[in-house]
């Protein structure tokens, strides 16, 4: 029922395979039992997702396991290391996920058990799977990753061990993500071809964000967690250290090169480049004034998307100030600024100013090791400290 549970099998080197919407991570990583050590990342690559100027989705497919197959090949070319597991995690749009209410109420008491709390899950499982099989990504048959529930009450009460109790009403919230069974088929067979008969275990990066954000951040009960991507925006409401809500934007740091080169009439590598310059408050005079008006212009439809997002996931409640950030560096600077921008009314959401703080490698660190050579991924990082605690447990 918890959020953690992992089959026991030796947890010696582990392959973590990452896979977003702008890149493609791979990494061996050493995970212990002990509860005192920290897991250890001794090989980590990272290759990207060819950026697509006119975005095509089956194409973008393509890209991907490319990158899948190129990430784990060139992992093993550098290591000698064999992995005992193979843990595969995939970011939006590569999945969908929500977190849904059930309410039982019964005028006479009843024992809530196992068999109902499986038939309430799998039901509501059905019903989800239901509603998101006419996605135009999820025409063909589908692949449960989680069904995760994340809290439970019963007469109104939050519990822990729920069965064997009398109730008269009980409620759960339920996290679930669910993925086109033809792309896992795909990215297992990329990484087959490396490792035959291998078995991997597929998760979403949203729980392993949402578990380390907690557990480091264990002062903070009430949040939102918003990743971007290259192509998605994901952000969840967390309240009392559980997920209530999650959804997804399409516009991503893709989005923002995009659009920017396509107003300025340039190629990426320049508008990167430009982005860097801004945020660092190094543009010339002469420059200044026009590649700002363009990033705002692209940052106020961004904000217009992120501003609805927020107003759905907030159902006519305050939300958190406090906010946890992941991206690629390259752009964070740009969306802290923009979340904290209060151009979209944000006071309207929340009751004080959001106050974001980027999950990043100077934070990690000190939960993770890494070996010396290795160049740091902290997607990859949250991803390794989510399967040691699930060692652990």
């Amino acid at each position: 029922m918890g959020l953690f549970s992992l089959s026991s099998r030796n947890k010696e080197v582990t392959l973590i395979v990452d896979v977003g919407s702008a890149s493609v991570g791979a990494s061996l990583v050493l995970i212990s039992p002990d509860s005192k050590t920290q897991p250890t990342t001794i090989e980590s690559v990272r290759v990207p997702i060819k950026f697509q100027e006119r975005f095509r989705f089956n194409y973008f497919v393509d890209l991907m396991l490319r990158a899948v197959e190129t990430s784990v090949s060139s992992l093993i070319r550098i290591s000698k290391e064999k992995p005992v597991n193979i843990h595969c995690f995939i970011a939006s749009p590569w999945y969908a996920s929500q977190v849904r209410k059930i309410s039982l109420k019964k005028d006479k008491e009843f024992i809530f058990d196992g068999n109902l709390f499986n038939s309430l899950v799998n039901e509501e499982a059905k019903n989800f799977e239901k509603d998101v099989i006419n996605s135009p990504h999820f025409k063909e048959h589908t692949y449960f990753l989680e069904k995760e529930v994340v809290d439970i009450t019963l007469n109104g009460y939050h519990v822990e061990k729920p069965f064997g109790i009398k109730v008269r009403k009980a409620e759960l919230s339920l996290f679930l993500s669910i993925a086109s069974k033809n792309i896992i088929t795909e990215i297992q067979e990329r990484i087959e071809k490396i490792f035959p008969r291998c078995i991997i275990e597929f998760h979403t990066f949203l729980l392993p964000f949402f578990t380390a954000t907690r557990d480091i951040f264990s002062e903070h009960r009430d949040f939102l967690l918003i990743d971007v991507g290259g192509e998605v925006t994901d952000i969840a409401l967390i309240k009392d250290q559980n997920i209530k809500e999650s959804i997804s934007i399409p516009l991503g740091r893709n989005f923002v090169l995009r659009k920017s080169a396509q107003l300025m009439k340039k190629n990426v590598e320049e508008v990167q480049s430009l982005l860097f310059f801004m945020t660092e408050g190094k543009l010339g005079v002469s420059a200044k004034e026009k590649i700002e008006k363009v990033f705002y212009s692209v940052r106020q439809e961004w904000l217009k998307m992120f501003h609805q997002a927020l107003l759905e996931v907030s159902s006519n409640n305050f939300l958190p100030s406090t906010v946890f950030l992941t991206s690629d560096a390259d752009v964070l600077r740009w969306f802290m600024e923009s979340i904290t921008s209060e151009e979209y009314g944000q006071y309207a959401l929340s009751a004080e100013k959001f106050s974001v703080i980027p999950v990043g490698l100077s934070v990690l660190s000190k939960h993770i090791k890494f070996d010396d050579t290795i160049e740091k991924d902290q997607f990859m990082a949250l991803e390794a400290l989510y399967l040691s605690k699930l060692t652990k447990k």
